[in-house]
């Protein structure tokens, strides 16, 4: 497709011309991520109610590589401690792709969010009562709901990092051999509650204590949403948290020389515990990684792109265009992957 072959263009020009320094690639990746949740409430040591959500969404993302910290790329004769390691950015990408060119404001002249396709299961047991009965209450169903949503305020951030297993002692200069996917899904202040409403569907039954069965009701409160936040964020030294993790020399072959795709199946799981429940989770995620950008491109960037004599890689991973028009800007990472690099 012309619109495929142009962004391709774009960017062999940039490394042609001699203005890139090799230092960044980009990959278009196909993310789809399952999430169980196991909630058990509690009252000392008795179970009062059990929840079970599980949660699946996919999306498409632009990733880009930091070659420079690929860790089979560093020389670790030059590395004094172990802890330079954690501080690397391998990837990044995200969902939200715009383009801009300042010739013509400083809004971009294309803004493609690739929304989320999300879908939701709910089921909660627990002692039920009934009005017609003076018996004690039951164990039983209380809540089932199923529903699907395609979200559209929020985007997809993934980042990729050098990660310690427990059971790697790191030595000064150890590399660690393998890295952790982060996923994040923030909200996007510009289109969260401005008529840029989520598309959703379902259905859901609750118990009722007056008629004595389960019957329609109304969805879960601030559903339709995925996490806002790494579902394996470790607060607490008591959590028992196992992150999603790649092995390095499987990336890192991928990563440097990255033709036809790359399948990678991951699992995370994660326990925590208070006084008043237990939180069960697991998450396995599927990241088909293929070279170049998305064919998100429009065909506006071929017109921006005419009669330019530069091209080039700025900071951020930005692909600058400079010459006749002036100006125009390729943003391959949405604004807050490109902040959390910066």
């Amino acid at each position: 497709m012309k619109i495929r072959i142009v962004a391709l263009l774009v960017l062999f020009l940039a490394s042609s011309s001699g203005l890139v320094a090799q230092d960044s690639k980009f990959l278009h990746a196909k993310m789809n991520v399952m999430i169980f949740e196991k909630t058990s409430e509690k009252n000392g040591d008795k179970v009062t109610g059990i929840t079970e959500k599980t949660s699946e969404y996919s999306t498409n993302i632009v990733l880009e590589i930091y070659m420079g910290n690929i860790l089979s790329q560093i020389d670790d004769r030059n590395i004094s401690d172990s802890s330079y390691y954690r501080q690397l950015l391998v990837m990044q990408g995200d969902s939200y792709f715009r383009v801009w060119d300042y010739t013509k404001g400083t809004e971009p002249v294309i803004s493609e969010l690739n929304s989320i396709k999300l879908k939701e299961t709910v089921k909660r047991e627990g002692l039920r009562g009934c009005s017609k009965s003076t018996s004690q209450e039951t164990w039983g169903l209380l809540y089932n709901a199923e529903y699907s949503n395609e979200v559209k305020s929020q985007h997809v951030v993934v980042s990729v990092k050098p990660y310690f297993m427990e059971e790697e002692i790191p030595a000064l200069s150890m590399k660690p051999n393998f890295y952790t996917l982060e996923i994040r899904v923030p909200i996007i202040p510009e289109l969260y509650g401005r008529n840029y409403s989520d598309n959703h569907d379902g259905s859901a039954q609750g118990w009722n204590y007056v008629s004595c069965n389960m019957e329609d009701a109304h969805l879960p409160s601030g559903g339709f949403v995925p996490y806002a936040e790494d579902c394996f964020y470790q607060p607490s030294n008591d959590d028992k948290v196992s992150l999603p993790v790649i092995p390095t020399k499987l990336l890192d072959t991928y990563l440097l020389n990255p033709q036809g795709s790359l399948n990678l199946n991951l699992h995370g799981t994660a326990f925590r515990s208070d006084d008043y429940k237990d939180l069960e989770i697991t998450m396995d995620i599927r990241l088909v990684l293929s070279p170049g950008i998305t064919e998100m491109v429009e065909k506006e960037v071929a017109v921006a792109m005419e009669g330019c004599s530069e091209l080039g890689v700025g900071e951020q991973g930005q692909v600058t265009a400079s010459g006749k028009p002036e100006g125009v800007k390729l943003s391959l990472l949405g604004r807050a992957a490109r902040n959390a690099h910066s």
